[in-house]
């Protein structure tokens, strides 16, 4: 197991490396003359609207989709998209679990706990 000292090193240098990867794409987006940056406005103008307009028809109809899935209670599907139905979850009050389980103990054989995950996050800006 690395000590908190070497974890830091880690996320120091995952920190230089993203500044680096940052800098190239922004100099790469520099590289690109006036001329083609308006060209690609003018494309950008004409054609940003209509995906617009798409996209939010896309997502009504994703949104029906699923809400029709759900009351039907089972997964249906065509030849290129599938609508998955998922029951919902069965939870348990865990704090009242805990409480519960010193009174019973033998209801501890019932627990698993799963493994530990980590996720990268942002702070802010630099």
């Amino acid at each position: 197991m690395l000590s908190d000292a070497e974890i830091q090193q880690l996320i120091d240098d995952y920190d230089n490396l993203q500044g680096q990867l940052d800098l190239l794409v922004s100099d790469k987006a520099m590289a690109v003359p006036a001329e083609v940056k308006q060209v690609l406005a003018d494309i950008d103008a004409e054609f940003d609207p209509q995906i617009e307009v798409i996209s939010a028809k896309v997502q009504q109809a994703r949104e029906a989709m699923t809400e029709a899935v759900k009351a039907a209670g089972h997964t249906i599907g065509n030849d290129h998209w599938q609508v998955v139905f998922v029951k919902g979850r069965v939870t348990w009050d865990n704090q009242k679990l805990e409480g519960f389980a010193v009174a019973h103990p033998e209801i501890k054989a019932f627990q698993k706990i799963g493994v530990p995950s980590a996720m990268v996050k942002t702070r802010g800006e630099k």
